[in-house]
């Protein structure tokens, strides 16, 4: 056992929303748990953004919390998800009523609720974040407008928007108050909407009054999820002496549905992975360590080359995973990783020896 975790998301989901509650739960727990193992890291859960004044509420929750708990805690969580908010992208923070941080942000917001208390300079765990695939979802692009007349019934199947600035002529989704419409085409400032496309998505169809916003959809996809779960590696990586110490995908893992538990997962089936396992595999080849810059030459450039005479040449390379090639004057030897293990190995003049590990 490497670490407990005292609580969930329950301290930071029922009303009122303060840390409260958490206090003297980790003031009991962390002694017990320390007394009975004591090398093991013990932290408590996990500060949420809320609906709206987000970042406030991050710094208040954490900074009554940590103030409170003297030293029992090893390390913090945060949950970082972007459900509901300007743009799924967690490098934005959003400017409106949510006020929902970037994931450096709320890094830094956290870090600073640390710094005042005993535990100044603990690290930072994210123990959940994930995008699912098939979400309907704000725009990247953030585009918005404002409906130019009443929708005045659920089955209406055209409307008007203030400015088209942005808004595709093709299919296209949005969102008006809590009510997707799919639009098949836009002709000016006037959407044409899709037969069935009222109540998309799973909302409920409903009227709606000139001035509200209108707000640009898209779905998930997996490159879009893929670059997002890099995003929150990025962010960890690079957090102001490497406080944010682990990002944890919620959840990586493979499941023979299209989602795994709350549709997060970034594998359709043991042997097809999504984009984002791929992307992932990668990254952790471009950084085996949790530093901010890659390691020399991780790009498959050759790292290494130098020549003796009598001797032959001898080349070092890194593509990835592999170290390439190694030659010297009457010698051959190739290694590397291909997912497989040790490829082949030999000696000129002797013949060759592959080996493999499967």
């Amino acid at each position: 056992m490497q670490a407990f975790q005292i609580g969930n998301e329950e301290f930071d989901t029922y009303s009122p929303r303060t840390s409260n509650a958490l206090v003297p739960v980790v003031n009991k727990c962390y002694p017990m748990i320390k007394s009975l193992y004591p090398g093991v890291s013990v932290g408590q859960c996990a500060v949420r953004k809320t609906p709206t004044s987000a970042q406030t509420h991050i710094t208040n929750w954490c900074t009554n919390l940590f103030s409170n708990i003297g030293t029992n805690s090893d390390w913090c969580d945060f949950h970082y998800y972007r459900d509901g908010t300007c743009t799924p992208d967690p490098n934005v923070s959003c400017t409106d009523s949510s006020a929902t941080p970037s994931v450096s942000t709320e890094i830094t917001l956290i870090s600073n609720a640390l710094a005042g208390t005993s535990l100044a300079g603990n690290p930072i765990y994210a123990l959940e974040t994930g995008w699912t695939v098939g979400n309907i979802v704000n725009d990247p692009s953030m585009k918005t407008s404002t409906l130019g007349a009443n929708i005045t019934n659920t089955t209406q199947l055209t409307f008007t928007i203030g400015s088209n600035s942005g808004f595709p002529t093709g299919s296209f989704i949005v969102l008006i108050d809590s009510e997707w419409i799919l639009c098949d085409s836009r002709s000016g400032t006037t959407c044409i909407v899709n037969v069935s496309g009222r109540g998309y998505g799973g909302s409920t169809a409903s009227t709606h009054n000139a001035g509200v916003g209108v707000s640009l959809q898209t779905t998930l996809t997996e490159a879009l999820q893929s670059q997002y779960i890099r995003e929150m590696y990025d962010a960890g990586r690079t957090s102001t002496n490497l406080q944010a110490k682990k990002i944890f995908v919620w959840t990586i893992d493979y499941s023979a549905s299209g989602n795994a538990a709350y549709g997060n997962n970034v594998a359709y089936i043991p042997t097809t992975y999504r984009q984002a396992f791929n992307d992932i595999r990668t990254y952790i080849g471009n950084y085996p360590q949790w530093t901010p810059a890659p390691p020399p030459s991780s790009s498959g450039a050759t790292a290494t080359t130098s020549a003796r005479s009598g001797l032959g040449i001898t080349t070092v390379g890194r593509d990835g995973f592999n170290v390439i090639t190694k030659t010297r004057d009457g010698t051959v030897t190739t290694s590397g990783r291909d997912g497989t293990g040790i490829v082949t190995s030999g000696r000129d003049g002797t013949g060759m020896v592959t080996k493999a590990r499967g």
